[in-house]
């Protein structure tokens, strides 16, 4: 009934502390937080840790950093900075159900302006403290410096004051380009095939490297506060976008930690606290054993996805299936698609990146992808690079589209990058074409429900320029390619939020979709009644120039 109700929804959190429990809502203020199910002995013990939590942290906490913490603490019955869980218990079913704008904002927490003004005074590097919403000394400090530097009066409001952060954060966020972080940690040389991982990873990130499209650093038996600058330092804040470890995980036995350099350690709380600094942080890739927990609780932390496995693995397996996984990134695979399309031979023998002692054989384990629940549809076709055959089937469908001179009757798209205006398509109602007469609009409007966007509007580009009825449709379906582009980059810089994001993504499958059916109708609809497939273009789609 939340999730499917109409009209204006205040905002609302349920508990749903059941067994197994379905949950699917697309509500900006909803939250759902599900438990592992009631303890008939000991009564709640998720709903004690949880208020336990929530008020040791004075109510600060984002509800993500919460429940990582709170899954955290009842895996292990650990030691955490908000104290020691009594019983562990099981982490089946325990979930957080929010978009972003919920999921980053504390329980129970009202608006907050000095919430905000943290958020963004920490991306631009003013301010390093927490986002708690407490205006206190170092807020006061962090504001007075970011308007010195501009030699601009600070406005009187909260309100205003935010709204000029978050525009100074916009034109700082487009400057920025991508860190891909890569650790390997083998100080006593016991994973050889961490050294062939590497080089076939810098190998297949280089043109990306040389190109300026990602900052790819690589750090060998770093200490943890090497790793720690990278997250935190004002220089870096809000680029990390991905974070690969190789090597085993904590010495101690436990699933939650990075092994570094037979010393140190990368704990949970370690990267749950880091992550403050990295909140559009795209990938986790831990390529050690025994570290699907840890995978599942950064996603749960705000990660958009993260690649663990459950048990053993050995070192050949590892190295292989990164290797493979990242080429298929960079030949522009979506993330999903490439981590499926990785086909690296498994062995329960030979050396395996864990801390345990060696076994002479041990049921070898295989890598989990695991993603976030506000952010699923987006991270199954994020991608790094784009394919050879989509640049050149783009620069060939501008190369031939037709150009004409701007007309009020064919006004220009917004973003478009030349002056030229679209065609008259009024040409696409003449004879049926190839599209709508046999199944390629079927496979089209699967690719969209797959999520698969970028396929369908590369197919659709192809189309475009092979079919000479639907030539003229060749420029909308550019200016609609570009905006798509243009919307992924702005988003994985942090300029546009990822629920504006998610709003314009689904845009623009609707204007897919609408395009499809206007063709598909062909002949059958009175031409008079019709309106132009570009005039229903620009009045199906609105990016609010993102």
């Amino acid at each position: 009934a939340f999730a499917q109700g109409s009209g204006v929804m205040p905002y609302t959190t349920v508990f749903l502390d059941v067994a197994n429990p379905i949950v699917k809502h697309n509500q900006e203020k909803l939250t759902i937080i599900t438990g592992p199910g009631l303890d008939m002995a000991e009564g709640s013990t998720f709903i004690k840790d949880f208020i336990a939590i929530w008020q040791q942290s004075k109510g600060r906490l984002s509800l993500q950093k919460m429940m990582a913490i709170l899954v955290e603490r009842q895996n292990k019955g650990a030691n955490t900075s908000y104290g020691t869980s009594p019983t562990a218990t099981s982490l089946k079913n325990i979930g957080l159900y929010a978009l972003s704008p919920m999921a980053h904002r504390p329980f129970l927490g009202p608006e907050n302006p000095v919430l905000d003004m943290q958020f963004y005074l920490r991306r631009l590097g003013f301010y390093n403290g927490s986002a708690n919403g407490i205006y206190n000394k170092a807020t006061d400090e962090a504001l007075q410096r970011a308007f010195e530097q501009q030699e601009e009066p600070m406005p009187q409001s909260s309100i205003a004051i935010v709204e000029e952060l978050r525009k100074r954060n916009l034109s700082h966020s487009a400057k920025l380009i991508p860190l891909y972080l890569f650790v390997f940690a083998d100080p006593e040389g016991k994973f050889p095939a961490i050294k062939s991982e590497q080089e076939a990873i810098r190998q297949s990130l280089e043109k990306l490297s040389t190109e300026r499209k990602a900052e790819v650093i690589m750090l060998n038996d770093p200490s943890r506060e090497d790793i720690k600058r990278y997250f935190v330092d004002s220089s870096y804040r809000g680029r990390m976008a991905i974070f690969h470890f190789a090597g085993n995980e904590d010495k101690s036995g436990q699933t939650n930690g990075l092994m570094l350099n037979g010393q140190e350690v990368v704990s949970f709380n370690d990267l749950n606290n880091w992550i403050d600094y990295q909140d559009d942080l795209r990938l986790c890739f831990l390529n050690t054993c025994n570290n699907a927990t840890l995978a599942e609780l950064l996603t749960l932390r705000g990660v958009g996805a993260a690649i663990g496995t459950p048990s053993i693995i050995s070192d050949d397996y590892a190295g292989d299936f990164a290797q493979q996984f990242y080429q298929n990134m960079a030949e522009g695979m979506g993330l999903e698609e490439a981590f499926n399309a990785v086909d690296a031979p498994q062995s329960g023998y030979g050396s395996h990146r864990s801390s345990a002692p060696e076994p002479s054989y041990e049921e070898p384990g295989i890598h989990r992808l695991f993603l976030n629940w506000g952010k699923a549809g987006e991270m199954r076709e994020w991608r790094i690079a784009e394919k050879e055959e989509v640049k050149r089937s783009r620069r060939r469908a501008k190369k031939e589209s037709p150009v004409q001179q701007q007309t009020e009757e064919a006004p220009v798209f917004e973003g478009y990058e030349t002056s030229a205006s679209a065609p008259n398509v009024e040409a696409a109602h003449e004879p049926q074409s190839q599209m709508g007469s046999d199944k390629s609009t079927v496979q089209l409007k699967n690719l969209i429900t797959e999520g698969k966007t970028e396929e369908a509007i590369d197919a659709l580009l192809q189309m475009t320029v092979q079919d000479d009825i639907l030539k003229p449709l060749n420029r909308a379906v550019i200016a609609l390619s570009d905006q798509y582009e243009n919307l992924k980059k702005n988003q994985l810089s942090g300029i546009i939020s990822y629920e504006d994001a998610t709003a314009s993504m689904n845009k623009i499958r609707q204007t897919i979709l609408s395009l499809i059916d206007e063709v598909e109708i062909g002949e059958n609809t009175d031409k008079d009644k019709k309106p132009s497939l570009w005039r229903r273009f620009l009045n199906t789609i609105n990016f609010g120039g993102s």
